[in-house]
């Protein structure tokens, strides 16, 4: 799923709609809250740099 949404190799999630990602729990509820919505914007960090990354889930 995460290649499908374009995480790459050695990307870090910072954030999910807004939530950071700041324990192995919160992961999981965040990913948990993904398969009932219509869109997902994340917050990567990508070879030392923020990157906004907005997917629509059909």
């Amino acid at each position: 799923m995460f290649s499908a949404i374009g995480i790459r190799n050695g990307d870090v999630v910072m954030s999910v709609n807004g939530s950071p990602i700041d324990s192995p729990q919160k992961a999981l509820d965040i990913y948990q809250s993904m398969m009932t919505q219509s869109s997902v914007n994340l917050t990567v960090l990508r070879r030392g740099k923020e990157e906004q990354l907005t997917y629509a889930i059909q």
